[in-house]
């Protein structure tokens, strides 16, 4: 099934951003067969630092994300793991090249799922 993973990237070539501060993020497709491709930049208000309404700009941008599967984050703060948790969105703190990143995450996802629906007396 169709997926998406957002990318904390400020410069759609790393992964290097702080949830919290980050200005938006990139978004992936993953199809059926593993492919993935650059979708669209989401814009988000930074959440940390920026004085009053913290929980409500953390909130946007976790709501601007509740159509992906996961975030790719280089650091994150108890807040938004929280909140992102709440939404039901996984996320894993990592950095470097995302063309290196994603092929392996997506062949890992794609392996473990299989087990898991193997697992539950699904045939796949």
């Amino acid at each position: 099934m169709p997926y998406k993973i957002a990318v904390g990237s400020n410069d759609n070539k790393l992964v290097n951003q702080h949830f919290g501060t980050s200005e938006g993020f990139v978004i992936y497709n993953i199809d059926d067969n593993g492919e993935y491709k650059y979708s669209e930049y989401r814009k988000t208000i930074p959440s940390c630092g920026t004085g009053e309404g913290h929980d409500n700009k953390m909130e946007n941008s976790v709501n601007a994300l509740t159509d992906c599967r996961m975030v790719l984050i280089n650091q994150i703060g108890p807040c938004a793991v929280t909140k992102l948790n709440a939404a039901g969105i996984q996320f894993l703190t990592i950095s470097g090249e995302i063309d290196k990143i994603l092929p392996r995450l997506i062949a890992y996802l794609k392996k473990h799922n299989k087990e898991y629906l193997k697992s539950e007396g699904f045939q796949n």
